[in-house]
């Protein structure tokens, strides 16, 4: 079964009566014990195979056309156009409502994976059937007497309970779970088996909620190795694992998950003081101790020596592991559990076993352990599998094959009851620890350790559930692979193909609550939020239902069933801790299209809150290129705000950025905020509103304001500060700097490319609300009246030259542009703590808009259309002849001066390489736009997008379709990549890339 099976165009076969629907339906669905009155079998529109290598053999040719097929007389098998229906490969509909078929009314995709693990354990295979309940090692459990043998593939049928009260070394193949599979709560059981499905009907239980296993004995599985994955059988790769579409119940032992230590533990130590006496705990359990370490790996692996209370006796420590200030402690985390998962061969990445909670959300697991498994590696470019038309495996696909994890909540659906996972631990994984794919799961006190790419994923973005009371200690990153062989992951949009930096807790959405968690020794960020819905093959962009939303933010989705998920708040992050590691939280593509009329309205602010995070490090890439250090990042986000946050530095050693952002971050609110031993406190975003309200600020820069940009949505910045305190370093650690309370730097030095030029005058302003200059505002030295801002000498690139040698106020009275947007009073003070001068208020002049475009390709044939301060819509009859570059464009508005910046021909966009700097900068943005969200299916009838040529050789622009990526059309923000790789990514028909290209 399963291998070469073709489709044969469209045909449509309507087989009626009882007998012949019942013995079709159950040779395509063996699974189900399916019945029913009336169906039509359709075969594939395209020449593809849709659910590939249903039967075992090709159609047979004379089945094609628009023939039909009588049905066979009851009781028997054949029909007139084919000798059996094993020769059927088709797609079944039903056209009653007294049967169903699985996923029916589910989008292709998830049909197709369906039936990909069904066709693991067809009834064709299997060799031992359980037919009576009882015992796993009793003859009379089995047809015909027989106990499963070494390679045996099995079935518990429907109905029936098969109980496993030993420990089972002989390896067998394949386990079909139709009825129930139980494991004696009472005595030691294992079972060695190379794949095992769980089916709609059936159940697997290790252990019940009345009656967990004991803490005195082990219930294990363990993945067998009987080689390497025989991919004509198993093309997709879903086979050596745990695969469940029924119900599963695992619970363990319970036991206290990880504590905090109540002493400072140091180098020498042979005894742990933890805050509580931990439950469970015993001699021989394995433990691991937090490094603090940002710039190393100093976690220790221990084992119980001996316990008494909260003292727990080890060998002695390697590290100290210090705190940076009273009040904040590391963990120890327990990883022995007494339900065990596991691979015989762990060595041999191929080779390792995966559980994969499919489709169904009935699973309850508690107090498992699951050891060396997972095989997608993200540490290298994912390779999914690619099938040709006879369902068979292409070459060179399938090497790296995404949603193999050790523990993967796939698709079990976000408009149901929660599933459970809690007290459990994750161990030693090559991909990803717990994974949450459009599901609602609730994952509570786990522990994931030594993992590469995340411990804990949320992957699509319309995931909803928790993530509480969590430790994730230790991960790796694509980038620790350094020199020729590391993977560029720069076509990381094209495979959409996140969370493999190196991260704690990695969120594609903002659906799942995280709180109360601890993340430490991350290669990249303790926490990211990457708020942006992946594009799934067939799929199209995933997008977040609107009957997920909390009330208070439906309105975001109109009278529409879904919502850009980019465009969601954060539903909650509180009580968080971060530590050891490159960044604390890293916030992405988070709100940036969000429609004008929710813009700065508080209700849909993210709030992140009661959090702290310490002894972060500096960020390297996999080409050895190091990153400032900074706590918390921002990029491509706005309207946030945190609150009663702890970004701590090296009050000793002040470097890196408390609060730092890329050019496109805005609008954000600080409310009691402490920001401690860093070089800057906050760089303020370049757009929006700062604003700033209480909080404990001790750094060389408290508060960086830098040149902004041209504002998002015509939204000017303003930093505003109220209530503040201020800290005061040493001289030693100031090494002969000045520290200061604001620093204006607000200058053309700091301009990143061409196209911000016209940013430079954009209206800003920071103000003091209290202390000594409350109702004050700090102005830059440029912005001095007799100030010459720019020079023949160090005028930026592109300004034009009637701009240059002119003093602020000529600048102002010509051409009525400034820095800043405004001319500094005459009646201006100086502070030492104050980067800038202290005056009144400045004047700024009415808003005008230039509605014509900014960058006109043509030197000729412009035609100016603004809107005057009135809102007036003016358009000027006569054209103007452009200069190549910008041209500044005066006209006479309001009885003063005013400019227009408008560039002739095509606007250069940064020097070659610019956003690589960001490893998720530039290159990686894609944005859909809300005025267009992607349709949840695809309109029938669609003709297929062509196929994408080789990447080296740049295929044609495909049509847009329902399932297209939506770029926006911003050219800042424009993919950097091949027109191949867009059309690629654009049809969702993704090419292999040579790592190594």
């Amino acid at each position: 079964m399963g291998r070469g099976a073709k489709s044969f165009g469209y045909n449509q076969v309507k087989a009626q009566g009882d007998a012949h629907s019942y013995k079709l339906i159950s040779r395509l669905f063996p699974s189900y014990g399916l019945q029913g009155h009336q169906w039509e079998v359709f075969e594939a529109l395209e020449p593809r195979v849709l659910l590939h290598g249903l039967h075992g053999v090709d159609a047979p040719a004379s089945n094609t056309g628009s023939q039909v097929c009588d049905p066979p007389s009851v009781g028997t098998s054949a029909c007139e156009c084919c000798s059996d229906l094993s020769t059927h490969a088709p797609i079944i509909k039903a056209t009653t409502t007294t049967t169903t078929i699985p996923h029916s009314s589910d989008p292709l995709p998830i049909q197709q994976e369906h039936m990909a693990v069904m066709n693991l354990v067809t009834d064709e295979q299997v060799t031992h059937t359980a037919l009576t309940s009882g015992r796993w090692a009793d003859p009379t459990t089995w047809a015909d007497g027989r106990i499963p043998i070494a390679g045996a593939h099995v079935l518990i049928a429907s109905g029936v309970t098969v109980t496993l009260d030993h420990v089972d070394t002989i390896p067998i193949h394949t386990l079909r779970v139709d009825g129930t599979l139980r494991f004696d709560a009472t005595t030691n059981t294992g079972l060695l088996v190379d794949t095992i499905v769980i089916t709609p009907t059936g159940t697997l239980q290790i252990g019940t909620a009345d009656q967990p296993v004991a803490g005195n004995v082990t219930a294990k599985i363990t993945f067998a190795d009987l080689g390497p994955i025989d991919r004509t059988w198993d093309p997709l790769a879903f086979s050596r694992g745990l695969v469940s579409h029924g119900t599963v119940s695992i619970y363990g032992a319970d036991k206290t998950d990880f504590l905090e230590l109540s002493k400072v533990p140091l180098r020498g130590n042979t005894q742990l003081s933890l805050s509580s006496v931990p439950t469970n705990w015993q001699v021989g359990d394995k433990l691991v101790l937090t490094g603090t370490n940002p710039n190393a790996n100093e976690d220790e692996q221990l084992t119980i020596l001996g316990i008494s209370g909260n003292t727990v006796t080890v060998s002695p420590l390697q590290f100290d592991h210090r705190a940076p200030e009273t009040g904040l402690s590391v963990y120890v985390a327990n990883l022995t559990r007494n339900v065990i998962f596991e691979s015989q061969n762990t060595s041999d990445l191929d080779h390792r076993g995966h559980v994969m909670f499919m489709h169904s959300p009935k699973v309850e697991v508690h107090n498992a352990g699951f050891y060396g498994l997972g095989r997608t590696d993200k540490s290298q470019l994912i390779n999914d599998s690619k099938l040709d038309d006879t369902g068979h495996l292409v070459d060179g696909t399938g090497t790296n094959q995404r949603g193999r994890y050790p523990v993967h909540f796939h698709r079990t659906g976000t408009t149901n009851a929660p599933t459970h996972i809690d007290g459990s631990v994750v161990l030693d994984s090559p991909g990803w620890g717990f994974v949450n794919h459009s599901s609602n799961a609730i994952m509570q006190d786990n522990v994931a350790f030594n993992i590469t790419g995340a411990s804990f994923v949320t992957e699509a973005g319309d995931e909803i559930g928790a993530f509480d009371h969590n430790i994730a200690i230790r991960t790796f990153g694509s980038g620790d692979s350094l020199g020729a062989g590391a993977v560029d992951f720069r076509v990381e949009v094209l495979l959409q193909d996140f969370a493999h930096t190196g991260h704690g807790f990695w969120l594609q959405g903002p659906g799942v609550e995280v709180t109360n968690n601890v993340a430490a020794g991350h290669r990249h960020a303790a926490y990211v939020f990457w708020t942006q819905g992946i594009i799934e093959p067939g799929l199209g962009q995933k997008e977040f239902l609107a009957s997920n939303l909390p009330d208070r933010y439906k309105p975001l989705a109109g009278d529409k069933d879904t919502v850009i998920v980019m465009n969601v708040p954060i539903f909650k992050f509180d009580n968080n801790v971060g530590f050891a590691s490159a960044y604390g939280l890293n916030i992405s593509r988070h709100k940036l299209t969000i429609s004008h009329r929710f813009e700065n309205d508080p209700t849909y602010f993210s709030t992140f809150s009661n959090s702290t995070f310490w002894n972060l490090g500096t960020y390297s890439n996999k080409y050895g290129k190091s990153y400032d250090k900074d706590g918390i990042t921002l990029r491509y986000s706005k309207m946030i705000t945190f609150k009663n946050v702890k970004i701590l530095g090296d009050v000793r050693k002040p470097t890196g950025i408390a609060i730092n952002r890329n050019r496109w971050g805005s609008d954000i609110k600080l409310e009691n905020v402490t920001a401690t031993g860093w070089e800057v406190g906050v760089n303020t975003p370049g757009h929006g509103k700062t604003e700033v309200v209480g909080g404990l600020f001790n750094n060389v820069k408290n508060f960086l304001f830098e040149t902004a940009r041209k504002p998002l949505n015509g939204n000017p910045r303003k930093l505003i500060l109220t209530d503040v305190r201020y800290g005061t370093l040493s001289d030693t650690a100031l090494k002969g700097r000045l520290q200061y309370q604001v620093y204006d730097d607000s200058k053309f030095r700091n301009l990143e490319e061409m196209a911000d030029i016209p940013g430079l005058f954009t209206r800003e302003y920071a103000l003091l609300t209290t202390g000594p200059y409350a109702g004050k505002q700090v102005y830059s030295d440029e912005q001095q009246a007799t100030a010459i801002p720019f020079t023949t000498e160090n005028a930026p690139k592109g300004l034009p030259a009637v701009l240059i040698g002119k003093t602020t106020a000529q600048l102002w009275n010509l051409y009525g542009l400034s820095l800043g947007g405004t001319v500094a009073p005459k009646a201006v003070t100086t502070d030492p703590a104050i980067g800038g001068y202290i005056g009144a208020p400045g004047t700024y002049l009415p808003t005008i808009e230039l509605l014509s475009p900014i960058e006109y390709k043509k030197l000729t044939g412009y035609t100016l259309v603004y809107l005057d301060p009135a809102g007036r819509k003016i358009t000027e009859k006569t054209t103007i002849d452009l200069k190549p570059g910008w041209n500044v464009i005066t006209r006479v508005i309001g009885g003063r001066n005013r400019s227009f910046f408008v560039y002739g021909g095509i606007i250069p966009r940064g020097p070659a390489g610019s956003g690589d700097e960001d490893p998720f900068g530039p290159k990686h943005l894609s944005i859909a736009a809300e005025k267009a969200p992607a349709p949840k299916t695809k309109p029938a009838k669609k003709p297929a997008a062509p196929a994408p040529k080789p990447l080296k050789k740049p295929a044609p622009q495909p049509k847009k379709d329902s399932n297209q990526l939506l770029l926006n059309n911003n050219s800042k923000l424009k993919l950097s990549i091949d027109a191949s790789l867009k059309a690629q990514l654009l049809t969702g028909k993704l090419t292999p890339v040579n790592s190594k290209a």
